[in-house]
């Protein structure tokens, strides 16, 4: 209601979203409930007509996940990770988690080509075994539908 509002009194004129925004808090605040219960039900009504649209997503439209579904590969990086966080936990213990990441970063950067080799080969076997998964699991849902 405030932008047709405010388009109809200054047609074509840019908005500032901060302002506007202030001056319908300002209506809004002033509105008796049973104003505010008619927009309430604009609103729901609102949202039953799009929940069609949006089935299947769970909080912020974001999709639920599959139960069913493999678990996403570990990129070469996550593993070395994994196999050299217990060190470097073992050799500073008191390190916080944002701080254990950076020191894996810098060991990870500072590996030898080699060294890297020997990860990436076992991301890639990852990798190949999730695509295989996920193939099949999305075989297994086109059947189902």
């Amino acid at each position: 209601m405030c932008k047709a509002e405010h388009q109809e009194k200054k047609p074509g004129a840019r908005m500032n979203l901060v302002e506007f925004s202030r001056k319908c808090f300002r209506r809004w605040r002033m509105l008796s409930e049973e104003e505010k219960n008619a927009f309430r039900d604009l609103a729901r009504a609102e949202c039953e007509r799009n929940d069609p649209q949006t089935r299947g997503h769970g909080p912020a439209g974001r999709r639920e996940r599959d139960a069913n579904a493999p678990k996403r590969r570990l990129s070469a990086s996550f593993l070395f990770s994994s196999d050299f966080r217990p060190k470097v936990k073992a050799d500073y213990p008191d390190i916080t988690s944002g701080n254990m990441s950076k020191k894996l970063g810098e060991m990870w950067s500072n590996l030898s080509n080699m060294e890297k080799r020997l990860y990436e080969d076992k991301a890639a076997q990852l990798r190949m075994q999730y695509n295989m998964a996920d193939a099949e699991c999305k075989a297994m849902d086109l059947d189902g539908w």
